[in-house]
């Protein structure tokens, strides 16, 4: 990257002139032209000042404008042929032209030293800010831009050339409705079959107030709009006016949501295949007049669209209440043979329609440049990769590739301070020259090496780039939003592969510059865990979470089993002193269960098994008159303690097989000699041993 430069004494770079020739640039600025070499931008450029008189400014601040617009604002900057450059500049609203001599690199001048101008209006805006759009055919300027000073009243028309041939629209809402005019483009012909060049067209694209939508708020919508470079106007109809102005509707449109996006701000010309007319696509940049964020869709239209449009059916308007209706049968001959119902029909009935290749919400795309790279091995244009310059309103360059259905962001470059929006965007011999109304800058437009990072050129993979890492080292390339943690549920198979293609490993296959691997899991499952954006601070997390959950649960099993045991020493006595002492069992009662039940107190057979619950097991023994004591037996599981309910039966219930008879047998033996160790603690006050 090259810059940004800036350059003493002038600014307000509005329009940009490139003789791509010699690389020479030359930019309109305030009160002055610059020409700017490209390949060393460092170098001092050569200045043209051309500044309003004190006298005509004083009389612009009269009519109430500002002192700051009553300059001399270069607009237009053109190549007329012979070596001269058309300019044209605002000069206190009252737009001149001028001719500049590229070899002297100065403004042609009349005898007394004054500059050789000619008045500008319908060629220049009267304000810097106004829209306009202007290109040359054949010698000849066309131009699309205000007529007064109030800018209310527009023209498109052919604005230098014989007197006779200067031909402009008609002025009714019907053609032009409050328009806002972005570019134009001049299209040849095939030469075969236009020898004479008579149907070689101009288009004109703008953003105007749409007059066939009966609704209660004004509604934009985008246009595209054709005239024959060959026209000279009518006789009395349409005398000195277009018989062959045509326009029709622009639709950008997301089929999935619905949203269209109807502001249409900057337009790219670009030949999918050179010296190709037919070929020919243009690029819009769009925003919609709906939505109060920052939005930006670029959408592409071809040439063939366009001209099939153009070529149907006419909107009809209802002279009764001035609505547009739907078509008539087409006339025949066509427009241009048949001048009322041009003047009376310039709107198509049908629209271009095209879906967004880029959608982006919280930035403003303000120009955009395209350049196409063939990825395969031949000239297929459906191998074509297309990448899109993109200018912000914070001074950024933006790199989009779009293949097929897929978008990549390559690259977003800061170029400009975020206070100076992107005004011109243009590609010479690999280079983008990007520029503000302060600033130039110079930066690579296409080819690998403008992505200095494995991770940029990975991105860059759509245009045909590949990391050539070094055939001596190894790089671990680790990707941090990207990390799987592998459990028995997400096993799967896991491959080498060469990144030039193929499986790693082979004898026979060429060494590779870089590798990578491939996870294949077996098959669906929910117990993978994938996280997103930074995984190694997240797995930490998760290690103190489960640290931090042991340690309380071994404090709370502490504080259980310590309670336990303070039960233990100290039973409840309420049962004797209200139910009397032969509540308590007699002598014969033994302290331990003798038998065990695998139904005692609705324990289920699957806690056993599966070790989280507590096994409760009762002795029962009949003192004859049906009431069972309950011995203070417990069966211990990971450090959990049951203590058995008195019940009232009259059989014991037994139900379990041989092994897992032996298992409880073995457990209360274990229980048994635990008793025995503890000795009289857990029997009540008052009782005797035995």
């Amino acid at each position: 990257m090259v810059g940004p430069q800036q350059f003493r004494g002038l600014a307000n770079f509005s329009t940009f002139l490139l003789d791509r020739s010699s690389g020479v640039l030359f930019l309109g600025a305030r009160d002055g032209i610059l020409a700017v070499d490209t390949h060393n931008l460092a170098k001092q450029p050569h200045t043209i000042m051309w500044d309003v008189h004190e006298e005509k400014r004083r009389s612009c601040v009269a009519i109430g404008k500002t002192e700051g617009d009553c300059n001399n604002y270069i607009r237009l900057l053109e190549f007329l042929g012979d070596g001269q450059i058309y300019a044209c500049g605002t000069y206190a609203f009252d737009p001149q032209c001028a001719f500049l001599n590229m070899s002297s690199f100065s403004l042609e001048r009349w005898e007394d030293e004054r500059v050789r101008t000619e008045t500008g209006k319908g060629k220049c805006p009267f304000e810097p800010s106004q829209h306009y759009t202007a290109v040359v055919a054949g010698g000849i300027l066309y131009t699309a831009a205000t007529s007064n000073i109030l800018g209310t009243l527009f023209d498109i028309s052919r604005a230098t050339g014989q007197e006779q041939e200067r031909i402009r629209t008609e002025r009714s809402i019907n053609w032009l409705s409050d328009p806002e005019f972005v570019s134009s483009m001049f299209i040849k012909q095939d030469e075969d079959n236009n020898p004479t060049g008579d149907d070689n067209k101009i288009y004109f694209f703008f953003t105007e107030v749409a007059k066939e939508y009966d609704l209660y708020t004004t509604v934009k919508v985008p246009r595209v709009a054709r005239v024959c470079k060959s026209d000279v106007g009518g006789m009395k109809t349409l005398q000195r006016r277009w018989t062959t102005f045509i326009k029709a509707q622009l639709v950008c449109e997301d089929r999935a949501s619905g949203q269209r996006y109807n502001i249409l701000t900057d337009v790219y010309t670009t030949q999918h295949t050179p010296s190709d007319p037919s070929s020919t696509h243009f690029y819009g940049l769009f925003t919609s007049q709906w939505e109060h964020e920052e939005l930006s869709a670029v959408c592409v239209y071809s040439l063939a669209d366009i001209s099939k449009v153009m070529d149907g059916p006419f909107k009809e308007l209802k002279k009764t209440c001035e609505n547009w209706i739907n078509p008539e049968p087409e006339p025949t001959p066509r427009p241009g043979q048949v001048l009322t119902f041009m003047r009376d029909h310039p709107l198509m009935e049908n629209s271009v329609i095209a879906a967004p290749l880029l959608v982006r919400r919280g930035i403003t795309y303000t120009k955009v440049a395209v350049t196409r790279t063939i990825t395969g091995s031949d000239d297929d244009q459906s191998n074509a990769a297309t990448v899109l310059h993109l200018g912000t309103d914070r001074g950024e360059l933006h790199r989009v590739a779009v293949v097929g259905q897929n978008t990549t962001i390559l690259q977003e470059i800061p170029l400009f301070t975020a206070q100076e929006p992107v005004n011109n965007i243009l590609l010479h011999k690999g280079q983008a020259l990007v520029g503000t109304q302060l600033s130039l800058a110079r930066v690579g437009a296409d080819g690998c090496s403008l992505y200095s990072s494995c991770e940029e050129c990975a991105r860059a993979r759509p245009v045909g780039c590949v990391w050539r890492a070094s055939m001596t080292g190894h790089t671990r390339q680790h990707q941090s939003d990207l990390e799987v943690t592998v459990i028995a549920e997400s096993l799967g198979t896991y491959t080498c592969l060469c990144q030039e293609g193929g499986s790693g490993g082979k004898e026979e296959s060429p060494p590779c510059s870089r590798a990578y691997y491939q996870l294949t899991l077996e098959g669906p499952s929910t117990g993978g865990v994938v996280a997103l954006a930074g995984g190694r601070h997240v797995l930490v997390v998760y290690i103190l979470c489960f640290s931090l959950s042991v340690t309380l649960g071994g404090f709370i099993l502490y504080c259980l089993s310590h309670r336990c045991g303070i039960v233990q020493r100290h039973p409840d006595h309420s049962l004797s002193s209200e139910k009397g002492r032969d509540l308590l069992g007699s002598s014969a009662t033994p302290q331990y269960p003798s038998s065990a039940s695998l139904l005692s107190e609705g324990l289920p057979l699957t806690e056993k098994r599966m070790g989280n619950g507590t096994l409760l097991l009762t002795h029962h023994h009949n003192n004859g008159n049906g009431n069972y004591g309950g011995g203070s037996g417990y069966y211990g599981n990971r450090g959990n303690a049951g203590y058995s309910n008195t019940a009232k039966s009259n059989t014991p219930v037994m139900l379990a097989t041989s092994n897992v008879a032996e298992e409880l047998k073995l457990h209360v033996q274990e229980t048994v000699t635990d008793e025995k160790r503890r000795g009289d603690r857990g029997r009540p006050e008052g009782r005797d041993g035995g």
